[in-house]
């Protein structure tokens, strides 16, 4: 209570006491919110290195640089190559494609119900080189006939086809494309009649160096070939002539995978220098500035891009390259122009590789690494 005798100001007095009790408490909870500022930043960093981390394993992985890319010079072919397949170029003509059995029996029945068997007919099935199959014909109508066709799920497919008032006929098609898909019946050629092919079972088939003297034949009993050429796999649709498959290793491929790794760089350089940047103007701060670990962290990546990488080779010969302000460039044209003229020697820059030479005379072999991780030693 203020007193009007005393001239004591006692609330002001009080308030003082009290913010000079309170100072520590303040003090800690600066602490805290700086502490807390230096922990978003830090997760912050992490993030981003984390996103670095899966960018570097990418072009760390050996198998990544067995990546490659094919090229048809027909729109009807189409073709992909799997990892490590040989390079090179690959021509023939497509003179058959790969089709199924289809028959439809040349008399046609009232209705689904109508009786198609009689007197215990059996029904069998033959497909490719298995073995007959004796099919459930039920009550012996159209209908038991055909579900009793797909229930035995030998290969064939039956379908009830009405081609006018009053007219059901059985059509039979295999599910499967090839030579080796060809079907026969027994049992089902009396009130139905005789069975029609409408559709041949046949293989496809490419023919490479037609007209010389070496031409020779490969077939598929679908249109796609995948043993032709280990790791290449094309599907051919119509027939064709000159068709020429073209595999090379995928440089496009691997520069967006660079690309990725040194945009992944740059956003922690950008992070880190953000956290720990210093305003001359407003003499400002920021939350890490002076944080030794960050700026190791910041000398390391940059470190690791700049100096040699292995071979001796350089980063700037195959495209990247550290700028003044501390970022990564990475120039696109000159690791493709690189990775075309030596793929294992740009390869060797990315991934771990070593060489040994015996200490025995009179010893020869190689030794291949096989995998490597970050802790590997050189």
């Amino acid at each position: 209570i203020d007193g009007l005798i005393s001239g004591l100001d006692t609330t002001s007095i009080i308030n003082a006491i009290m913010a000079q009790a309170a100072l520590p408490q303040t003090n800690l909870k600066n602490q805290l919110a700086t502490e807390q500022a230096k922990l978003t930043a830090y997760q912050a960093i992490n993030t981003k290195m984390a996103a670095l981390q899966t960018a570097s394993d990418a072009l760390t992985d050996p198998t990544t640089w067995q990546s490659m890319t094919t090229s048809s010079s027909s729109a009807s072919v189409s073709a992909t190559a799997a990892a490590g397949a040989q390079a090179g170029s690959f021509s023939f003509d497509v003179t058959q494609l790969a089709s199924a059995q289809s028959s439809v029996f040349a008399n046609t029945v009232s209705s689904t119900a109508a009786p198609v068997v009689s007197g215990g007919t059996p029904v069998t099935l033959t497909s490719g080189s298995g073995s007959p199959v004796t099919i459930d014909t039920g009550d012996g109508s159209l209908a038991a006939v055909a579900a009793g066709i797909n229930a035995a799920k030998a290969g064939v497919q039956a379908s009830i086809v009405q081609v006018g008032t009053s007219q059901y006929r059985l059509q039979l098609t295999s599910t499967s494309t090839g030579s080796d898909s060809a079907f026969a019946v027994s049992g089902l050629n009396g009130t139905l009649g005789a069975m029609n092919n409408t559709s041949s079972a046949q293989d496809a088939q490419i023919t490479v160096g037609a007209g010389t003297a070496g031409a020779y034949n490969i077939s598929s009993s679908s249109n796609t070939f995948s043993q032709a050429i280990p790791g290449l796999t094309f599907t051919v649709s119509q027939l064709a002539t000159g068709v020429t498959l073209q595999t090379a290793s995928d440089s496009s491929g691997m520069s967006d995978k660079v690309q990725a790794m040194v945009d992944a760089a740059n956003a922690v350089l950008t992070e880190i220098n953000n956290d720990t940047a210093f305003n001359t103007q407003t003499n400002t701060a920021s939350v890490l500035t002076g944080d030794t670990t960050a700026r190791r962290l910041q000398d390391n990546i940059l470190s690791a891009v700049s100096s040699a990488l292995g071979n001796g080779q350089s980063a700037s010969s195959i495209g990247i390259s550290v700028t003044k302000d501390g970022q990564v460039t990475f120039d696109p044209t000159a690791f493709q122009t690189a990775f075309a003229a030596n793929p294992s020697a740009v390869q060797s820059a990315f991934v771990a590789s070593g060489s040994y030479t015996p200490a025995q005379s009179g010893l020869t072999g190689s030794i291949t690494l096989q995998k490597g991780s970050d802790a590997t030693q050189a």
